[in-house]
């Protein structure tokens, strides 16, 4: 797709009785330029699996694609927000989150033909930016009427909990997704004018079963001060702590009350291998340089 390639034949003069014969063999070394990249065609976007139904997230299977964090792509040390995403020619960045796995059109597997991915030396056609080049190619209609309902179903009934979430007795994350979806295509004039349509929606709900460890406040502390420490609950997993019917596995407002004093069953471990109850690690003590934090710095 939107790759040059010219194949040099060299033809002598020979006898009659020369039989010349033709192969379907190709050669597919590019002669023309340098351009490195790869054409993801049909057959892989449907085989291959794509959590979220995404087929850009198969550019991470490219030689030279790095994968950092959420749909972070850099490719040969170029800047993510380098890349550059064309829709059958038009270009479809989006400014707000300009990498190549985003576009303003959510392309999905359904409505995409093929893809070509620019890694190296783009053509000036494909190319815009340093960094990464998507050119994508959305399906059209055909001379035979064709359709597809899709439904991409996730609940955390069909999972198990992590590992530290279970050990600590924390509930699953509660995860449900819908994606559902369809597609046609057919003949509006046979053999001249062709018609294609496709829309997909999403439904999605995801809760953590746990939350981050929040600071638990020193007892009618000034949190201005120097000298206050940073305080979090030292829960025992195998035997948490249990307040008013309610295990502690985690830091909680519940657990001062609001003049800043600890609630009832709450103290202060009294030694560094003591359990359930309020460990303290005083940053600025434990600072040999004692340039942590001036006054009025706040370790909350």
């Amino acid at each position: 797709m939107g790759t040059p390639l010219s194949i040099d034949i060299t033809l002598e003069i020979g006898n009659a009785a020369d039989v010349i014969k033709v192969e379907a063999a190709a050669d597919q070394v590019n002669t023309v330029n340098a351009t490195l990249g790869n054409v993801v065609e049909r057959e892989t976007i449907t085989t291959l699996p794509l959590n979220g139904r995404n087929p850009l997230n198969l550019i991470v299977l490219e030689p030279g694609v790095t994968q950092r964090s959420g749909t972070t792509i850099n490719v040969n040390g170029m800047r993510a927000q380098a890349g550059n995403v064309t829709i059958d020619g038009i270009e479809a960045n989006e400014a707000s989150n300009p990498t190549p796995t985003n576009n303003v059109f959510r392309v999905n597997p359904d409505n995409v033909e093929e893809f070509k991915v620019t890694t190296s030396n783009p053509t000036p056609e494909e190319g815009k930016n340093s960094g990464l080049n998507v050119s994508i190619a959305t399906r059209s209609g055909t001379n035979q009427f064709h359709g597809s309902l899709v439904e991409y179903f996730r609940n955390n009934d069909l999972n198990s909990n992590e590992f530290y979430a279970n050990a600590q007795g924390q509930s699953r994350a509660n995860l449900k997704g819908n994606q559902y979806g369809y597609e046609v295509g057919g003949p509006i004039r046979k053999n001249k004018t062709f018609f294609y349509t496709a829309w997909q929606g999403q439904k999605v709900s995801l809760f953590p079963g746990h939350r981050p460890k929040p600071s638990v406040p020193c007892p009618a502390c000034t949190l201005r001060r120097r000298s206050q420490a940073c305080t979090a609950i030292d829960s025992d997993p195998a035997n948490p702590l249990t307040i008013n019917g309610v295990k502690v596995t985690q830091n909680s407002p519940s657990l001062v009350t609001p003049t800043g004093a600890y609630a009832s069953g709450i103290r202060d471990c009294a030694s560094p291998s003591d359990r359930n109850c309020v460990q303290s690690y005083n940053i600025f003590q434990n600072d040999p340089r004692t340039s942590a934090a001036t006054p009025p710095f706040s370790a909350f």
